[in-house]
């Protein structure tokens, strides 16, 4: 048997005894180093199979080494690279249709959706019988939103193979965001039968589970995973998760206190062997879920930070322009990164304030991202930006290079804490000074970080000891809100599902915001309104409503309990308004309380009810209050706030006083660019102490 053929079957150390037999005679033997490289590949040894592979390449090419360097860039991530090899690859081999599957696959890591959709059509036009190909193609289409047609797809490759796992994973993925949970769930655990020693079928099963806050089950999915393959990625999925609907709050903090003895016991443990690449399987999504606790995140997440540079030194990277003094003269070039460049609450927050600041001459105004913002299906929030996108790579890597290219003075984050390219990326010193604002109103526990961007009406008088950043309390919010267009008729409680009769109280929340100690608040609305009725939204595709009625049964009187309501999540923003319009009054959660929701609900002039808490992600109701100077929608104690809910929609001459403030007020809260000099001051502050002279405003 030669050396390829014992590498195929596996039998590694054979083969590598045969190469290692052949370079000794002949060490520029290039199929002997290829081999070489695709073994060292075979044992994850990547950085020293590119090596070998690359030294054959240069001795001897041909479009099979091409192939292989691509197999190996993309096991590493570097996904554009391993495209260009795959291109080239091709050029010498144009009817192989696995490697337009291979070039497809380095594209759509590229999140270039429609480019891999192209390359997989072209597979599968020269092998119609490829899974592979048809596979790829639904996967692509799920991924440009046409859920139908990706469906078909994912059907159609389970035709050619019907025990093709990460087929079976897709079609899941579709059924689910199609709302489908139960087929979703039915064709994740199809695809652990087909393949039990898969761990990527685990995890999508555990996935699905956890999304629905079923802990013990998605726990038992991704210690499996762990089992069939041993990773610290695994480990921090199966050991820090965090449901997003807590049963009462003692099962809330027996999970903080089991998610910070995890960490502790792996910061004991010696770092990885292995090489650690930041990406999205590293990731630990309970940062998002930490905060809806409502209590103090900044030792947990200095510890997270902590237990990240632990296991993965590549993170501490710093740049090379940071070593030279900063050019002066010319425009300060501030940069802001977000993913979510798209119609999201991010973008609703600071899009426009990006777009006033890109008209000051004093910045040169770059917004970073992986999402064009003109490509998204909903409204472009920076359609009025006029500073300069730059498009960044969707990998760790990628994404720290292309940021790096821009040389910034300044980087602001608008959001940390969200997904986890922002999260890794701010680990990395980027930029003479490094900010995050609050599109994710937490500490990011980072000592990269120099500022947290926040304003005087949204902090307590002690919180730069809620922060790893230097707090910065700027007069006025950092954010400017558009007045959505109000449609001329609004659909009635009928047609929206609510009650005929009796009060409203909307709280159009997602439901994670829903803390236990809120139950109290809920009951205590009902009972003083024996006709009214508490509102909340289902989940869109999981039954986190579920997981709360059960809490209420526990929580919240029986006799009460059939006025708590669950209507359909609502994706058209034209019947949101109109849920908001309609609501006597709009509940503000506690201790993660409203934020863009706010846009709607003062667009039709309805009050809310509001207890300010400690931290930021539960002050923002206050803040907006007190700028549109409605301090009677603001309680001093929690208990107050049923009875302030009460009389906001029953007392006449009260509730008639607040809207009509609020209708007055409205200038300060939607298209106020007065806080816009003060957030261009605290950045040409900054640029100051870099050391650039720039042009006087």
């Amino acid at each position: 048997m030669d050396g390829f053929a014992l590498f195929q079957a596996r039998r590694f150390d054979e083969a590598a005894s045969l190469c290692a037999q052949v370079l000794r005679s002949h060490p520029k033997q290039a199929d002997a180093l290829h081999l070489q490289g695709l073994i060292y590949q075979g044992l994850g040894r990547l950085p020293e199979a590119l090596d070998q592979i690359d030294l054959a390449l240069s001795i001897d090419a041909n479009f099979s080494m091409h192939s292989s360097r691509g197999l190996v860039l993309q096991a590493l991530g570097r996904h554009a690279d391993a495209a260009d090899s795959y291109r080239t690859a091709l050029a010498g081999q144009p009817q192989a249709a696995l490697l337009h599957c291979n070039l497809g696959a380095s594209l759509a890591s590229l999140r270039r959706w429609d480019e891999a959709l192209a390359s997989y059509r072209q597979a599968f036009l020269l092998n119609a019988s490829s899974a592979v190909a048809l596979n790829g193609i639904g996967y692509c289409l799920q991924m440009l939103g046409d859920l139908v047609g990706a469906e078909g797809q994912l059907r159609q490759a389970l035709v050619v193979d019907s025990a093709y796992g990460l087929a079976m994973a897709n079609l899941g993925n579709v059924l689910w965001a199609r709302g489908d949970l139960d087929a979703a769930l039915e064709t994740y655990r199809k695809a652990i039968e087909v393949e039990p020693q898969n761990p990527q079928a685990w995890e999508n099963l555990g996935e699905a589970l956890l999304q629905q806050s079923c802990m013990s089950e998605a726990r038992e999915c991704f210690d499996q995973a762990n089992r069939c393959e041993p990773s610290i990625e695994r480990r921090i999925r199966r050991d820090l998760m965090l449901p997003f609907v807590y049963e009462s709050r003692e099962q809330m903090l027996q999970c903080r206190a089991a998610f910070e003895a995890h960490i502790d016991a792996m910061l004991r443990e010696d770092p990885p062997s292995r090489e650690v690449i930041p990406s999205a399987a590293l990731y630990c999504s309970s940062i998002f879920k930490l905060a809806f606790q409502g209590m103090d995140d900044l030792p947990l997440m200095r510890k997270l930070a902590s237990l990240y540079r632990h296991i993965c030194p590549e993170l501490a990277h710093r740049s090379a322009h940071l070593e030279q003094p900063a050019g002066r003269g010319g425009k300060v070039r501030l940069g802001f990164f977000s993913t979510k460049t798209h119609d999201h609450s991010v973008s609703r927050c600071y899009g426009e304030l990006l777009a006033c600041l890109a008209g000051d001459e004093r910045f040169e105004v770059v917004l970073l991202s992986t999402n064009d913002p003109a490509a998204g299906a909903g409204p472009n929030p920076y359609a009025s930006f006029g500073g300069r996108f730059v498009l960044v790579g969707s990998t760790y890597r990628a994404a720290r290079a292309d940021i790096e290219a821009q040389a910034l003075d300044i980087l602001v984050y608008q959001d940390i804490g969200m997904e986890e390219l922002s999260y890794f990326l701010s680990f990395a010193r980027l930029a003479h000074f490094q900010c995050v604002m609050g599109g994710h109103p937490v500490t990011t526990g980072q000592s990269t970080l120099d500022y947290f961007i926040s304003s005087v009406q949204c902090e307590v008088e002690d919180a730069q000891s809620h922060y790893s950043e230097t707090l910065v309390r700027l007069v006025g919010l950092p954010v400017v809100y558009t007045h959505p267009l109000v449609p001329t008729t609004l659909k009635d409680r009928s047609a929206l599902g609510f009650p005929e009769t009796g009060a409203l109280y909307v709280c159009p929340m997602m439901l994670q915001k829903i803390h236990p100690d809120f139950d109290a608040a809920v009951s205590r609305i009902l009972e003083l309104d024996p006709d009214g009725h508490v509102v909340f939204f289902e989940h869109a595709h999981a039954r986190w409503q579920d997981r709360l009625q059960a809490r209420f049964e526990h929580s919240i009187p029986s006799n009460l309990r059939s006025r708590v309501l669950f209507l359909p999540w609502l994706h058209n923003y034209a019947d949101f308004i109109a849920v908001n319009a309609l609501a006597d009054v709009v509940l503000d959660t506690f201790h993660f309380g409203i934020g863009s929701t706010a846009i709607a609900t003062f667009a039709v002039d309805t009050p809310i009810v509001t207890w300010p808490t400690p931290y930021l992600r539960g002050r923002a109701g206050f803040a907006f209050c007190h700028l549109l100077g409605v301090p009677e929608c603001v309680v001093a104690r929690p208990e107050d706030y049923a009875a302030r809910a009460v009389s906001l929609a029953h007392d006449p001459l009260l509730r008639q006083q607040v809207r009509a403030t609020i209708k007055a007020n409205k200038p300060r809260f939607f298209g106020n660019l007065e806080p816009i000099q003060h957030v261009a001051a605290f950045f040409h502050h900054l640029a100051h102490r870099v050391g650039k002279t720039v042009v006087s405003a």
